[in-house]
């Protein structure tokens, strides 16, 4: 539950003590608010970027809750999370899908439209997963990459209500495969960068970036 601060200006550790320790229950950090820097825990436990402290604001939980991954929807203010089972190839082979509004005290169940992508996700069972928010087009891209999964990825669309839309994205031609992550996963290895315009992957640790252009690049 320790949370300690490493200054890279400075190149030194913070004083110790200098955070409070993540609350009882809290688990690990997941996402971040991207307008605020504020960082939640898988459970749902917020802390202020503003206040440097800790709080526990969801007092009404979705029957199913989210292990991870998670990311910001900066549009919606929320926060959305997505896996299967446990997300750890444990728990109920099941998809759990929930959206956290920011500002409010409870957590929502999310649920998809039938879809051959939606029956492939159940199929795929995927594990140690990444998952962004696309905001160019408002919508969350979902990896896994573990065997015949490899270059597969979902695409999360969402809207103003709890059922939302899955689907395969469609890669242009030309667009290169990347490999198996194994079974140690992407664990959010796969992160929109907006002056990019797109995702960075890294599916292993001992392999290149991979880049996936999803808008056009501001001119410079």
């Amino acid at each position: 539950a320790t949370v300690d601060g490493f200054d890279p200006v400075k190149n030194e550790w913070d004083k110790e003590g200098t955070y409070a320790k993540v609350p009882q229950e809290g688990d690990y950090g997941v996402v971040k608010n991207s307008i605020t820097g504020d960082v939640w825990t898988g459970g749902l436990k917020k802390w202020s970027a503003a206040t440097k402290t800790w709080s526990d604001p969801i007092v009404k939980r979705a029957p199913k809750g989210v292990r991870f991954p998670y990311a910001f929807d900066s549009k919606r203010n929320q926060i959305f999370g997505l896996n299967f089972g446990d997300g750890q190839g444990y728990g109920e082979k099941a998809i759990g899908a929930i959206r956290v509004p920011v500002d409010g005290k409870e957590s929502i169940q999310v649920t998809f439209k039938d879809s051959d992508a939606v029956k492939q996700f159940i199929k795929d069972e995927p594990t140690y997963c990444g998952m962004d928010y696309d905001p160019d087009n408002d919508r969350f891209l979902f990896y896994c990459g573990q065997g015949a999964g490899a270059g597969r990825v979902f695409v999360i669309k969402p809207n103003e209500t709890n059922v939302w839309e899955m689907s395969v994205y469609a890669f242009g031609p030309g667009s290169a495969t990347p490999p198996d992550s194994g079974g140690a996963g992407i664990n959010n290895r796969f992160r929109y960068v907006p002056q990019l315009k797109g995702f960075v992957l890294l599916a292993r640790g001992a392999e290149n970036l991979y880049f996936l252009r999803t808008a056009e690049a501001p001119k410079k």
